[in-house]
């Protein structure tokens, strides 16, 4: 069994996977629901967006030695794993959109996206933001 805390980030519901949680600060004031929602809509709605099947079906080159990390990061968005070949496995990922597809940047340079062109053009323009803003200036 999986517990979860819904809560707000940067104005937006979010579900947090609690055994990824490294701590938390339990605040005074009592909790605000949004106008026209109650747990139960808030919870079914977040479930939705993060627990159906994908629209964007992505396929990608995983370093074999990151599987096990990859299945506890993606859980069931990762919906397919083919036998390792030179220390990399196909795998396939399924997002909501693409521009959820930016989760895959905490795996470095331990993945490859294939296709479709789309979410690997993504990728590219978010790796290279993150060039432009980590490059020293001089």
């Amino acid at each position: 069994m999986r517990w979860y805390l819904v809560a707000d980030d940067e104005q937006r519901p979010r579900l947090f996977s609690l055994e990824r949680l490294d701590s938390y600060e339990t605040l005074s004031e009592p909790a605000r629901l949004r106008s026209g929602h109650d747990l139960r809509s808030v919870w079914t709605g977040l479930v939705r967006r993060t627990e159906t099947p994908g629209r964007v079906a992505v396929r990608a080159r995983l370093r074999e030695d990151r599987l096990d990390l990859a299945g506890r990061i993606l859980g069931s968005r990762l919906e397919d794993v083919e036998p390792p070949e030179d220390g990399w496995c196909a795998v396939r990922i399924v997002y909501p959109d693409i521009e959820s597809v930016r989760q895959l940047l905490q795996f470095g340079d331990h993945i490859e996206v294939l296709t479709p062109a789309d979410a690997r053009r993504r990728i590219a323009e978010l790796a290279s933001d993150l060039v432009r803003r980590h490059t020293p200036t001089t």
